[in-house]
């Protein structure tokens, strides 16, 4: 499914008119006060390394929209964890796409981050889930709910039910005296 949409680039003084593929392949980036002042480099590097840039938005940090995302809580290596915000300041939002652009993403933002993938210097939608969420809180225009429930089916039957599938198997080879844990623990692993 592709479907025409107006695109910008980084500096924002020419946009040009490309087929977008499916819902699954956008993320949103958020760059923070730390790294806001690099935030014209950062976006240039997204373009040199093929990524599109659908729309960026400048927010203030304790604007509302970004209290309420925090709330949500953000992932951070594995754990939910809220973002303390530095009130008063610019937060870059960037809607991005490419193909791979979960995986791809994550090395270009290390980069500038020195090994952290989020706050204090970005964050970025870790996967589709994440993304849908992301997305339909900064960009809710772009949001297609039937892309993602597609994609989601898919993560499921190929990420989640297997590693369940094989945990739940040795949970009843090992009977351990705290099923709940064992098995939370495998699945954390």
């Amino acid at each position: 499914m592709y479907r025409t949409i107006w695109m910008k680039s980084a500096d924002a003084t020419t946009s040009t008119y490309e087929p977008i593929p499916s819902v699954p392949s956008k993320a949103v980036l958020l760059i923070f006060p730390p790294l806001f002042h690099k935030g014209s480099l950062i976006l240039k590097d997204l373009l040199k390394s093929k990524y599109s840039i659908i729309e960026k938005i400048t927010l203030e940090s304790s604007s509302q929209d970004v209290i309420s995302w925090n709330t949500w809580n953000v992932i951070d290596n594995g754990k939910y964890l809220p973002l303390k915000l530095e009130p008063s300041k610019d937060i870059i939002a960037a809607l991005i796409q490419r193909d791979g652009v979960y995986e791809d993403l994550h090395s270009l933002v290390e980069q500038y981050c020195h090994g952290s993938c989020s706050y204090p210097g970005m964050y970025f939608s870790p996967n589709s889930v994440m993304a849908f969420r992301d997305i339909s809180h900064f960009f809710p225009r772009y949001r297609d709910e039937r892309d993602y429930l597609k994609n989601s089916k898919e993560y499921l039957e190929v990420q989640v039910f297997p590693a369940l599938n094989k945990a739940l198997t040795e949970l009843a080879v090992h009977r351990p005296s705290d099923p709940i844990k064992w098995l939370a623990d495998r699945l954390n692993e």
